[in-house]
């Protein structure tokens, strides 16, 4: 005679097994099919889950190690890390705040290698924290469009005098 309370516990188990297995997307339906017990099934749907997000880490790691500034603003640019950076994060692969510096001063123009060659020394000794850095980063911007705004004027001035002379 079977014990009442495993019969239960058994129907119980089935309906939970097979209300799993009905509820999963198709995708997935196909790479746990072959599962016969509820444990085979969660433990197919967490091989398929962690290579996926195995995948996703690479790629994200990948997009963050080739970053660079390009014709991007700086914030625009800090922002796009700063999105890779939560990304991996919310995957369980966070970067160090040190590895976060690096990666923004790496993607920089040459226009701003003295101000990285400052901070990369200085990590040594006193590392500056990631908010220091953008906000040093986003002086520098500031610097430099003014000395492009001023150098384009001097060139419109400098080429004034040119047609009025020729005249």
């Amino acid at each position: 005679m079977m014990n009442k309370a495993y019969v239960v516990s058994e129907q119980q188990y089935q309906m939970m097994f097979w209300w799993l297995l009905v509820s999963l997307s198709e995708l997935l339906h196909a790479r746990v099919i072959h599962s016969k017990h509820s444990y085979e099934l969660w433990s197919a749907i967490n091989t398929f889950f962690q290579s996926s997000i195995l995948a996703k880490a690479r790629q994200l790691k990948s997009e963050l190690y080739n970053i660079a500034k390009g014709d991007r603003s700086i914030s625009e640019y800090l922002v796009r890390i700063q999105t890779i950076a939560d990304n991996l994060l919310s995957i369980g692969e966070p970067i160090s705040p040190k590895d976060h510096i690096n990666v923004i001063l790496e993607g920089l123009h040459e226009e701003y290698e003295s101000l990285a060659s400052s901070i990369s020394s200085r990590s040594i000794l006193d590392p500056p924290t990631l908010s220091e850095v953008e906000s040093l980063l986003s002086a520098k911007e500031m610097r430099l469009q003014k000395l492009h705004e001023s150098s384009q004027q001097n060139l419109l001035s400098a080429n004034v005098a040119r047609l009025i002379f020729e005249l």
